[in-house]
């Protein structure tokens, strides 16, 4: 899926994977798979851009963020059934999402869909392939070209204490908060 080639300046492979995972219908694993094959200059471009010290506050945004968190949290060490939990908090705005996604597939020529197929089981479906295939994040991350002293990198800059004028926002704290206001 599109995923984040604008970020890296190179939109050669978009057309790509979208022709052979959307248009195709194929699942959304394989499709998953296709990404972390097809991508790994855009994926370690990001990383690259992670690496640097005073990087945050970083916005991941697109239609394929969900495998970027999938890797950054996985290399943060979180559970993984916190990064699924997590993940599916965006049913709260699936309207949105989908919206957005079928305006990208109309720029891409492809007709609108009426809803995604997730399975509940997703995030955990993508990281057991991960685990699988390329024996966890680290590996992967590091069978792109990102060194050692990369990945310390990026998690010694999303673990440090941030500027005390910067807030994190729960948003499923939040969410839940509005609903009562």
């Amino acid at each position: 899926r599109g995923f984040g080639w604008a970020l890296a300046g190179q939109t050669n492979n978009v057309r790509k994977v979208l022709d052979s995972a959307l248009q195709r219908e194929v699942d959304w694993l394989k499709n998953a798979a296709d990404v972390l094959a097809f991508s790994k200059p855009q994926i370690k471009a990001i990383f690259e851009a992670l690496v640097q010290q005073g990087v945050g506050p970083v916005l991941i945004y697109g239609p394929n963020s969900t495998l970027t968190f999938c890797l950054l949290l996985g290399l943060l060490g979180v559970a993984e059934d916190k990064i699924s939990h997590e993940y599916q908090l965006t049913e709260q705005n699936s309207e949105a999402i989908l919206e957005y996604d079928n305006v990208r597939r109309k720029d891409f020529g492809l007709s609108a869909i009426t809803r995604f197929d997730l399975p509940q089981s997703f995030v955990l479906d993508v990281l057991n392939y991960i685990n699988t295939e390329y024996h966890g994040v680290d590996v992967y991350l590091s069978s792109i070209g990102l060194t050692h002293h990369q990945l310390e990198s990026v998690k010694k800059n999303f673990q440090e204490p941030r500027n005390s004028n910067e807030k994190l926002i729960d948003v499923e704290e939040q969410y839940v908060a509005s609903s009562f206001a």
